[in-house]
């Protein structure tokens, strides 16, 4: 199991594509240590294998380092836009205190690139984060969201990598977001135009010597089946998400429970009003309307992806998705009757 904490809202910069404009990047909209210690009780029980925080940006939270202590020994993967690890000595308190894992997202490859993308032209301190996370030695990687501002600046991006020495790559791809109930799409590329790009830039990237992840939640019928493969054999494929395997917990900085980072005005439960100790969560859990939310987002979008061989790989892809666009635009033809 996996647990993503949003210890804030507050941010550093207003990235274009952020799925959390809807808060307005509150500073109020802060998780105190009260609601941080009490969901750690709540899930006492539960097996968390990784904690993953994120914000907001988290490293405004000033009280990150005793959190990551506090969740030791389990794995902590802090997703940062990386301009406070500009500071050495941060990155070593953060480092000193168990913090296993950075992931960087990445806003541009220039400084007109990241104040057009954020706000802030602020490219100058990601790089002083990277080359003090190689001194460290700590593991890392850079994200890139194949939004409609990033996706064509993918050979700057690596170019950017390998001036700084960056080894390893993930790209996400940009999901819709609902907010007050309506479905937001700014910046985020049709589903077919993103699977295009994927094939399209994959020779560039692998000659690059870069190690890229593809963490794919779009249909897998969009790509070629040999495709799928070699990523697969490489070990640079991920799909299906928390949602569909049911493995993943999300609480938000007041304690509610979220389903997803893209579903945040959606509250499962929250703390202090449906469950408190871990005995209370366990039974939570089990309430007949929370396993009927699952399984309602492990249904398949479409009745041909039953016939599907890769089905188990890709469950028609996130289910939000769906709230844009009908199956019939983004599924194609199952892999069973392409052989």
């Amino acid at each position: 199991m996996i647990c993503w904490l949003t210890v804030n809202r507050a941010c550093n910069m207003r990235c274009n594509w952020c799925y959390a404009k809807a808060d307005n990047f509150s500073s109020v909209s802060t998780m105190t240590s009260i609601v941080f210690e009490k969901i750690l009780s709540a899930i006492s029980s539960t097996s968390i294998k990784k904690f993953i925080l994120i914000g907001g940006e988290p490293t405004l939270h000033n009280q990150l380092p005793s959190m990551i202590n506090r969740l030791k020994p389990a794995k902590v993967l802090l997703v940062t836009n990386a301009v406070k690890l500009a500071d050495k000595k941060y990155l070593k308190l953060l480092i000193d205190n168990g913090l296993d894992m950075v992931t960087v997202s990445l806003k541009g490859a220039t400084e007109e690139q990241y104040k057009q993308n954020t706000g802030v032209a602020c490219l100058k301190s990601v790089e002083k984060a990277v080359a003090n996370l190689n001194d460290f030695k700590i593991n890392y990687s850079i994200s890139v969201t194949f939004s409609s501002s990033i996706m064509t600046t993918l050979p700057m991006v690596l170019d950017w990598m390998k001036s700084t020495n960056a080894k390893v790559m993930s790209i996400n791809y940009c999901r819709p977001v609902v907010l007050d109930n309506k479905v937001s799409i700014k910046e985020v590329p049709h589903p077919k135009e993103m699977a295009q790009k994927t094939i399209d830039s994959y020779e560039m990237i692998k000659s690059s010597g870069v190690r890229c992840v593809y963490n794919f939640l779009l249909p897998l019928c969009l790509l070629p089946i040999e495709f799928i493969n070699e990523l697969l054999s490489k070990d640079l494929l991920t799909t299906v998400c928390q949602l569909q395997t049911n493995n993943g917990l999300i609480f938000m900085p007041d304690g509610n429970l979220v389903p997803c980072n893209h579903l945040f005005e959606y509250s499962l439960g929250k703390l202090g009003v449906d469950f408190n100790t871990n005995t209370e969560f366990e039974k939570f859990r089990k309430k007949d309307e929370i396993i009927s939310f699952y399984q309602k987002t492990q249904n398949l979008p479409d009745v041909r992806c039953k016939q599907c061989n890769l089905q188990k790989h890709c469950g028609g892809g996130c289910f939000i998705q769906y709230l844009q666009y009908d199956s019939s635009e983004i599924i194609i033809k199952p892999f069973i009757e392409r052989r």
